[in-house]
């Protein structure tokens, strides 16, 4: 199928202006194409990246006040 984010978009305003009952009701909207999921060997890899992943945003996010003071100033 090409690129979707559009059509997730556009999903997503038509359920917001109610034209959608449930989301549900898009599979019948939308053909299901290839699945993919992750490589059952490297799940755990993945599992232990995002260990680190949430660590590092723990770490960082005592920093972002000053990103947006900083944005803020130079609008």
């Amino acid at each position: 199928m090409g690129e979707t984010s559009s059509l997730g978009a556009a999903l997503w305003a038509i359920k917001g202006a109610g034209t959608l009952s449930a989301l549900q009701d898009i599979e019948s909207m939308v053909p299901i194409g290839d699945l993919c999921g992750p490589e059952p060997k490297t799940v755990e890899v993945y599992i232990e990246i995002y260990k680190v992943y949430k660590d590092l945003y723990a770490a960082a996010s005592p920093l972002f006040p000053r990103i947006v003071h900083l944005q803020e100033e130079n609008g």
